[in-house]
């Protein structure tokens, strides 16, 4: 009988090892895939980071030429209205400067005419 029950207690034993070496070799089969699922999902929650990065610059690129494109319209259409104010100022002082060079041809034409009757 004692011979059955150290057979028994041996056996025990063994069983006992073995579900331990189980539970540690299943723990750490376990550890390795949640590691794995953690880095598969960080990898797309990067991925879909980046994205979202470049959608973002996108976007801001994308406003940055409206916004760019806009000015520049804006100094174009400045630039013009400045242009015929100025030509408009320029014809004007043409304009005078003709009609203070007629007089002056109708003042000398005048002075000559005062000069002959004299």
């Amino acid at each position: 009988m004692y011979r059955c029950a150290g057979s028994l207690a041996g056996e025990l034993e063994f069983l006992r090892e073995l579900v331990e070496t189980t539970k540690m070799e299943l723990t750490e089969e376990a550890n390795r895939r949640v590691m794995e699922t953690k880095t598969t999902l960080l990898d797309a929650h990067n991925e879909d980071l980046k994205s979202l990065e470049q959608r973002a610059r996108d976007k801001a690129d994308q406003q940055l030429i409206e916004v760019v494109t806009r000015l520049e319209n804006e100094h174009t259409q400045q630039q013009e209205a400045l242009r015929e104010a100025h030509t408009r100022e320029l014809n004007t002082l043409l304009s005078q400067f003709s009609d203070s060079a007629q007089l002056q041809d109708t003042l000398s034409e005048a002075n000559q005419h005062k000069e002959v009757q004299v």
